[in-house]
Formats: C-alpha cells, sequence, structure tokens
C-alpha cells in the first residue's frame, strides 16, 4: 500500500510537471490507478477463464474461508466487469440501450469466446507466446 501511494504520488509531481496543472495531474493518476486495478479480473475472466474454471473446479468442494472468498471475489468481478462494460457502452451523456443482465450474460460468452480464440491459436502455434502477459 505505501508502495502504491508513493508511486502515484511520484506520478503526480511528474505529470504536473509536465502538465502546469495540479488538478489535471490528480484526475490523469486517478483514471489511471483505476485502469490498472481492472487489470487483473479483466484478464482473469477473459483470456485467462481457462485458468479461473480451473481455480474455481478445485475449489468446488472446498468450504474454507479461502475457496468462498476466492468464489465470491471471482463472481463479483465477473458481474461489476459486466456492468462496468454495459455503462460504458453506451453514448456518452445518456443512458444504455439494451438491459443489464443480458449485457452481462452477452459480456461473459464473449470472453469465453475470446479466450477459447487465444489458447487455441497458443495451442495451434505450440507456443505460449499469445499467453504471456505484456508487461510495461
Amino acid at each position: 500500500m505505501v508502495l502504491a501511494v508513493g508511486a502515484a504520488g511520484r506520478s503526480w509531481w511528474r505529470t504536473r510537471a509536465l502538465t502546469g496543472d495540479g488538478r489535471a495531474a490528480a484526475q490523469l493518476i486517478a483514471r489511471g490507478s483505476a485502469a490498472s486495478v481492472r487489470q487483473l479480473p479483466e484478464a482473469l475472466l477473459r483470456p485467462y477463464w481457462p485458468v479461473t474454471a480451473a481455480l474455481l473446479v478445485a475449489t468446488a468442494r472446498s468450504d474454507s474461508r479461502l475457496a468462498r472468498g476466492l468464489r465470491r471475489r471471482l463472481v463479483a468481478a465477473a458481474v461489476i466487469d459486466g456492468l462496468w462494460h454495459w455503462w460504458s457502452a453506451r453514448e456518452p451523456g445518456s443512458w444504455p440501450v439494451d438491459e443489464p443482465v443480458g449485457h452481462v450474460l452477452l459480456r461473459r460468452l464473449d470472453d469465453l469466446a475470446y479466450g477459447i480464440g487465444v489458447w487455441r491459436s497458443a495451442w495451434d502455434a505450440r507456443s505460449i507466446g499469445a499467453l504471456r502477459p505484456e508487461l510495461k
């Protein structure tokens, strides 16, 4: 936590030096931080869903606090990510056209199809290159 606060503070100082505006720098840092927090759940639900599914299967019969917490967090991530996508896919300044439950279900199906494509292409190429995350 201390490391994250320190990194955000340093980023703010550098961004403020570039923009000359502390408020704009804070907004940019907040948006970047929010985007980075969303990356892990999106990765677990989209390209790495087989790993997520294996975790769920492995913990299906377990009644431990850790397993229950993992399952709850994964379900919450799936719903929240779908609702976030539902809300952000709308026209700016208007309400979304479709209803949220159907959108969340279709989002999960889209993630399933995407993940199958990623894993199949990695299998066909006999390479894990497509599965390796790109860290910047």
